[in-house]
């Protein structure tokens, strides 16, 4: 599957998320049916998790510096993310999934955080938060049509 993430309008038909300037992250992951997939199955007996991260602040910084987000700050972002960020899940066939109900079955999950490092930097200075308040909002504003 691709999942694939925008900050404000939402690409239509989503074959042209490459170029779109909203475009924050595409993440592939591969993930079959354990009947088509011996060793998918096998991960899946051992519980394996899938993991990835899109780094979206170069995204961000083009936003600030077109007068749409303040700053990097979590005051600022929190909201900007709430308001705008929009995904899509997209099968191997093209065909879009609907991300709420990989959440209601438990099979995906999401999160948002922040690394935080204050300059000069010194090797206690990062530090990570999460923020676990917004993710159900961007889960239900989810949609499994490419154009809302």
């Amino acid at each position: 599957m691709t999942i694939r993430s925008a900050a404000g309008g939402v690409p239509n038909p989503s074959t042209d998320y490459a170029l779109a300037p909203t475009l924050a992250a595409i993440n592939h992951i591969f993930a079959a049916p354990t009947e088509l997939c011996d060793n998918c199955g096998k991960q899946d007996e051992q519980g394996l998790v899938i993991r990835n991260t899109s780094a979206i602040t170069s995204m961000l910084l083009d936003f600030i510096e077109i007068g749409e987000l303040q700053n990097l700050e979590a005051v600022s972002v929190l909201p900007f993310l709430k308001d705008r960020l929009k995904w899509r899940i997209v099968t191997v066939n093209g065909e879009l999934e609907d991300p709420r109900n990989l959440f209601k079955r438990k099979q995906f999950r999401i999160n948002v955080s922040c690394k935080v490092s204050r300059l000069p930097r010194g090797s206690d200075d990062v530090q990570y938060e999460v923020y676990l308040e917004i993710i159900r909002d961007i889960v239900s504003r989810a949609s499994a049509t490419a154009s809302t």
